[in-house]
């Protein structure tokens, strides 16, 4: 198996999570556009009514080329919000204001070149949901070890720990 089967291939996180359990009609598939008002308005409605008045708790989780894009899109805009997105510091670290008033989270390992379709076009995903519904579990047996390079004049600690990756509901 490849390197990255054998780390990921038990449990890929949240992502093989989410394609397996989100319900298909809340999925949707952009066939390699870039994302657009219109997508994320499209993935908004997907949300099922009766999770709507939860709107303050979600929140997009997006990878860098997708935020950068929304940074991009932002610049061109002659109010002060495109100020701020062509600022020093206005996209760094923050959860920024996203489509439809949603914060927009940058998440910098999320992967950009997945293979979608049967046209293998790369792709990266693009999550609606509350945070809290990206649950994250450490298990037991953490190992810890601490090796010293004196010549280097560094200290290398290495942990060690399982860990697992829940939804709490697939149809938020």
């Amino acid at each position: 198996e490849s390197d990255e089967n054998n780390l990921l291939g038990v449990n890929d996180g949240y992502k093989k999570i989410l394609n397996a359990t989100v319900p298909a009609n809340q999925q949707i598939d952009a066939a390699g556009t870039a994302p657009s008002k219109k997508l994320y308005y499209d993935m908004k409605r997907r949300i099922p009514a009766r999770y709507r008045v939860a709107k303050p708790d979600y929140v997009w989780v997006v990878s860098s080329g997708v935020y950068d894009k929304w940074g991009l899109d932002l610049s061109g805009r002659e109010t002060p919000l495109g100020d701020r997105a062509i600022g020093a510091n206005s996209l760094q670290g923050d959860v920024v204001v996203g489509p439809w008033g949603i914060g927009l989270l940058e998440v910098p390992m999320m992967p950009e070149d997945l293979t979608f379709g049967t046209a293998g076009t790369d792709g990266t995903q693009i999550w609606l949901t509350p945070l809290a519904n990206l649950i994250y579990f450490v298990q037991r047996e953490i190992v810890i070890e601490f090796d010293r390079r004196p010549r280097a004049d560094i200290w290398e600690i290495t942990i060690h720990f399982r860990c697992d990756f829940q939804v709490e509901n697939p149809d938020l």
